[in-house]
């Protein structure tokens, strides 16, 4: 049986939440044991940064357009990085090729969007999307 990541996709009007919602989840995530990477762009509070309107905040990994998501996390999971989830904020600011990679499949419009990978799943990093190995060790 494959198990596969999670994907939870939020939406909604500006000043609703969303960001305020991403930073709790990561929280939670967090506080249970678990690691993730956090992604944003162009959010109020300046580079690097995801934050809330209700004045909560946390550094974040600044999506460019160059950012690959397969590859950042593929780059944490090299160098003994555990990921369990990502938490990918301002959506609607990447690149149309960006919403398609796996953290942000579906995440066409505003939103924060979650990816979440349970313990026995196979992670992005231990494939290509060719099929073949991608990291060095087996990247387990």
């Amino acid at each position: 049986m494959v198990t596969v990541a999670e994907l939870v996709f939020f939406s909604g009007t500006m000043d609703c939440g969303k960001s305020t919602l991403a930073l709790q989840m990561e929280h939670n995530h967090s506080q249970g044991g678990r690691r993730g990477l956090i992604f944003t762009k162009l959010d109020r509070a300046g580079e690097s940064i995801l934050s809330s309107r209700l004045g909560l905040k946390t550094l974040a990994i600044e999506v460019t357009d160059d950012l690959d998501f397969w590859d950042a996390v593929v780059e944490q999971r090299t160098h003994g990085g555990r990921i369990n989830f990502l938490v990918c904020d301002e959506a609607q600011f990447y690149l149309p090729s960006q919403v398609e990679q796996p953290p942000g499949a579906g995440a066409a419009g505003r939103g924060a969007v979650l990816v979440r990978w349970p313990r026995n799943a196979q992670r992005p990093n231990t494939q290509r999307r060719d099929g073949r190995r991608r990291c060095a060790g087996g990247g387990r």
